[in-house]
């Protein structure tokens, strides 16, 4: 047997995404030699410091490092046809498959599948179904859009688990339609919202999903009102909403009631979904992956119980979202500004190279709302935001750091101080 069929090597461009890095993880248990290259690699940041001390190789992404050698190569959508890397796979005839087309390729033809997709909630159901799983001792393979924070720790991520590969949860991503590559074994969808596609090409994306799947769970709408009150540590209504999900999914399953109750009880959540971090001059910290208007008005509204105000900073992750979502998030943020003594600081559109068309902007955005509403901020840096927040917020208020693919507004609202 060659070398190569021994020890299969796999190459992930854009390996910092949150399902790319989980990719790469998998890939290392199950024996592939691992390598990948990210626009935004930093060695002291997560995930490539925690994919580095696994020894997976990150390089430049300038094609240096692309050779025959490389068997499989994994990209995702938000790869361009013109990146380096890419260019040079095709140029030497590699294989190359999207993120969706490798997991695929991973799972056993013969194994069962539980897939959680929807525009909201997903990562929460999936992580919450896979923890259950993991305390009912039935030792499921899991593959999440972020981590369990009850997995994460110094050495592992948390956004995988690695156990028998005939049973596999996995969050599947309605984005980019990849979610269409899976047949599974049982399908839960928690909502469908206006995200990345208009709501007439969800349905019928999400209609399809339905029609190759064995048994699905979740339609379009969820009714768990029978089920009592369930103790939990999440915050926000539509976090409920998640555990109610995975819980009559696990009842349905055939796990027994009180050690359903029991794993709830015991979860911790999941990594930057509400995350709180800690304080700053007694303003209550947290963290949240939030980035179109479905989840964005989730956040913000969660805390209307609290005493103090809640402030909430934003960094748009696209040219294209925030164009999509435009006028939601100017009705969003109206609602929330005018009921409400908090504020709202918003970022520059994160932007890290490649081709986009852009319309709007953040201080459009900004020029519009600020007219009407004076607890409307815009911050052109972290310097400045950080200005922004000793100036607005008191003790006893709530900070909220929301947005997608920076990996800096985790780094940011974690070392205030």
């Amino acid at each position: 047997m060659s070398n190569k069929l021994i020890c299969p090597t796999v190459h992930f461009i854009g390996i910092g995404g949150v399902g790319m890095n989980a990719l790469a993880q998998l890939s290392k248990l199950f024996g592939f030699k691992v390598s990948g290259s990210d626009r935004g690699f930093n060695p002291n940041l997560s995930p490539y410091k925690e994919l580095l001390n696994k020894n997976i190789a990150i390089t430049p992404q300038d094609g240096s490092n692309i050779s025959n050698n490389i068997d499989y190569v994994v990209y995702s959508s938000a790869i361009e046809n013109d990146n380096l890397d890419l260019k040079k796979c095709k140029k030497l005839k590699l294989k190359c498959l999207h993120r969706a087309e490798f997991l695929k390729f991973l799972i056993p033809n013969d194994a069962e599948l539980i897939a959680v997709t929807g525009t909201a909630g997903k990562t929460t159901t999936t992580g919450l179904i896979g923890w259950i799983f993991e305390y009912a001792k039935l030792n499921p393979t899991v593959y999440n859009g972020a981590s369990v924070l009850n997995w994460k720790n110094s050495n592992n991520l948390g956004n995988i688990r690695y156990g028998n590969k005939k049973l596999w949860i996995i969050e599947a991503d309605e984005s980019d339609k990849s979610m269409l590559k899976f047949n599974p074994t049982h399908a839960i969808l928690t909502n469908i919202g206006k995200d990345h596609l208009p709501l007439k090409s969800l349905k019928k994306i999400f209609k399809k999903f339905e029609e190759q799947t064995a048994k699905i769970f979740q339609k379009t709408t969820f009714n768990a009102d029978h089920v009592d009150e369930i103790k939990n540590n999440l915050i926000g209504k539509h976090n409920y909403e998640n555990i109610k999900i995975a819980y009559e999914f696990c009842i349905n399953y055939g796990i027994d009631d009180k050690l359903i109750r029991n794993a709830i009880k015991k979860f911790s959540g999941i990594e930057r979904r509400l995350e709180f971090v800690g304080t700053f001059n007694h303003i209550k910290l947290y963290d949240d992956y939030a980035h179109n208007s479905m989840k964005i008005c989730a956040t913000i509204n969660s805390f209307q119980h609290n005493k103090k105000n809640v402030h909430a900073f934003w960094r748009p992750h696209g040219h294209a979202s925030f164009n999509n979502n435009y006028n939601d998030l100017i009705n969003i943020f109206s609602n929330f500004l005018k009921n409400n003594k908090g504020s709202i600081i918003l970022l520059p559109i994160y932007y890290v190279g490649g081709t986009v068309c852009i319309n709007r902007t953040s201080e459009d955005m900004y020029d519009e709302l600020n007219k009407l509403y004076k607890n409307f901020y815009y911050a052109p840096n972290y310097q400045e935001l950080k200005k922004i927040i000793i100036k607005i917020c008191s003790k006893g208020d709530v900070l909220i750091g929301m947005g997608a693919r920076d990996p800096n507004i985790s780094s940011f609202i974690k070392n205030l101080k």
